[in-house]
């Protein structure tokens, strides 16, 4: 009993004696701790938080002096009294026990140690494709550094002023012959930069150095049939049926429309194959003309400032035809004007506003659209063209309704009857000057309505003479330049002439000395401008 006792005061002694020893210890770090130690804590504190992707940029950025480097292999040393002193390389640095912590010595041993390994290839990899894995592992050591610190030795001293510059993170330089040193860099995508410069440029196709041309397109439309071979170009060439031996793939909104609407999804080799949209249908009734232009390599299309125009103005016209006599116009229970319309779903109003100029004027309407009259027996030709061309032969005006208002979209409505010398009345571009002689054609919206145009109609039909200055050019010879222009374009093969084009022989005088500089060029349609 005694014994137990004793025991009992014995343990209860140590315990007083233990928790004086630990105030002791408590009082001693409070008011004589190592400055160096707690800094030591702090700083393993914050590396942990950086190595486990802890996001809190006020605590790394103000709490941790990590260093940066300005130069690479070079510090800016000052001396004792504060002025810079010269610069001098890490080397220098680490020989004459100048590094500012144990942490900067620890990297330079790693580095040279690393750099002096024998398989150099393994380790060139590793830097150039683990770029992001080095500044891990450099953190990782400077942690465990830090850690054997902590559990070695603890060392008094002042804590050395001045702010500590981080090392560089260390890159392959295979330019560099001295195996023991390394360069550095600040930015981590440098490795990047030098892949992308030693990538060779992608080979671009130089359609101006070929030879031949092989061409290719599915569909009966816009084929030219004056040299169907391409023996008559200056740049020889030929068609083929074999997609994917051609050089460029031809397509049309009446063959190929269900392609072009697609034509992101097109199977063809773009390294060596171009594609070429041709048209003479009108923008605003096939808008993928614009939509998908940027899919496209060229263009040949009614538009004057396409690679190569096509417009209607067809070489067989013989605009010098004699007309029929004034006199002898509109005899026979004729109207005053002719019209032939068989698509009734323009989207430009025109056949509201025929309808109301049929109630001021007769107009003798052939077509399917608010057709009124058949075609006269002594009329009817072998073709529809011929038969249309003899109708409106007998009359004074001849009404030239497009089916959409588009920029130079004239069609073979307004050059028949130039031709064979019916007044048109036109219903269509505002830019129907570019198509016509001078005093040739009379343009519908010049006027307020459909009433004040039958109104001038009638007056022209009762003044044969102001009815005849409508045809004066023809009398005369004088087409104007603007028809000159047309006459001239169209001679040429629309296919050769885009090779001269590709080739540089030959540009589309609409983009240079026949240029109307009233479109901008970016709204302009041609691919070559």
């Amino acid at each position: 009993m005694v014994n137990k006792l004793f025991s009992i005061r014995r343990l209860r002694t140590c315990l007083i004696f233990t928790g004086v020893g630990m105030i002791f210890v408590l009082l001693f770090l409070i008011f004589f701790k190592d400055e160096k130690i707690t800094d030591n804590i702090e700083r393993t504190r914050k590396l942990a938080l950086k190595s486990q992707n802890v996001v809190n940029l006020k605590e790394l950025t103000d709490s941790i002096n990590e260093p940066l480097r300005t130069n690479p292999l070079k510090y800016n040393n000052k001396n004792e009294k504060g002025k810079e002193g010269e610069d001098e390389t890490l080397e220098d640095l680490y020989n004459n026990n100048k590094l500012d912590s144990e942490v900067e010595r620890y990297e330079y041993e790693k580095i040279i140690t690393e750099d002096n390994e024998n398989d150099r290839e393994i380790e060139k990899e590793k830097w150039e494709n683990e770029n992001g894995i080095i500044e891990e592992q450099i953190l990782k050591s400077i942690k465990e550094n830090i850690n054997k610190k902590m559990k070695g030795k603890k060392k008094g001293g002042k804590k050395k002023s001045g702010h500590k510059k981080k090392p560089k993170i260390p890159v392959y330089n295979p330019n560099n012959n001295n195996t023991n040193t390394m360069s550095y860099s600040s930015n981590e995508n440098e490795t990047e930069k030098k892949e992308e410069t030693n990538k060779k440029p992608k080979e671009t196709l130089d359609f101006s150095t070929k030879e031949f041309f092989k061409l290719y397109h599915k569909g009966p439309n816009y084929r030219d049939g004056d040299d169907p071979k391409g023996l008559k170009c200056p740049v020889p060439w030929t068609w083929t049926d074999d997609e994917e031996e051609s050089d460029i793939i031809v397509m049309n909104v009446l063959d190929n429309l269900f392609d072009i609407m697609r034509i992101e999804d097109y199977d063809y080799d773009k390294s060596r194959q171009k594609l070429l949209l041709m048209s003479m249908e009108s923008v605003s009734n096939y808008d993928v003309m614009v939509s998908k232009k940027d899919k496209f390599d060229y263009f040949i299309d009614y538009r004057l400032d396409s690679d190569v125009p096509i417009p209607y103005s067809y070489t067989f016209f013989d605009f010098s035809k004699t007309p029929v006599p004034t006199k002898y116009k509109g005899l026979g229970g004729r109207g005053l004007a002719a019209v032939f319309i068989s698509n009734c779903a323009a989207r430009n109003k025109r056949l509201e506003f025929l309808s109301e100029l049929m109630k001021y004027a007769k107009i003798d309407s052939f077509g399917m659209c608010n057709n009124n009259k058949n075609v006269y027996d002594e009329d009817i030709a072998d073709s529809s063209w011929n038969t249309k061309m003899n109708t409106i032969r007998k009359y004074k005006f001849t009404l030239a309704f497009e089916n959409s208002d588009d920029r130079d979209y004239v069609t073979e409505k307004f050059f028949q009857p130039l031709e064979v010398g019916s007044v048109p009345i036109f219903f269509g571009t505002s830019n129907i000057a570019d198509f016509a002689p001078p005093h040739s054609y009379i343009d519908a919206k010049d006027f307020e309505n459909a009433q004040e145009l039958a109104e001038y109609l009638e007056y022209l039909d009762k003044n044969d003479d102001e009815y005849e200055k409508y045809l004066e050019w023809k009398k005369t010879g004088n087409f104007g330049e603007n028809l000159e222009h047309l006459i001239e374009i169209r001679k040429f093969n629309s296919i050769c002439q885009l090779l001269q084009r590709i080739k540089g022989l030959w540009i589309n005088p609409y983009l240079t000395i026949w240029d109307r500089k009233d479109v901008p060029e970016n709204e302009r349609a041609c691919g070559l401008c």
